[in-house]
């Protein structure tokens, strides 16, 4: 396989352009997927406010590093502009 990575990176590449070329040019659908408009990198604008919000809800297990991971994991849903 690595012998031929760089190819099937290539390929999968076009395949992906093609998808997408196909999706947006001529109203494309394929099963199981969507088209979306753009990535979005998510980020509350004051943390220490989401976390004050957080624990006035209720929640008392909010660990500074869960919560940052939870946080940069927010944004990793969305895929740009493509099919996801």
């Amino acid at each position: 396989v690595l012998k031929v990575a760089d190819e099937l990176a290539k390929w999968s590449a076009d395949v992906y352009a093609y998808a997408q070329d196909e999706a947006v040019t001529k109203g494309k659908k394929w099963a199981g997927f969507k088209l979306v408009e753009g990535r979005s990198n998510r980020k509350y604008t004051d943390e220490e406010e989401v976390v004050k919000a957080a624990q006035k809800a209720g929640y008392t297990d909010i660990c500074r590093d869960t919560w940052e991971a939870g946080l940069q994991a927010a944004g990793q849903g969305d895929l740009s502009a493509g099919i996801g």
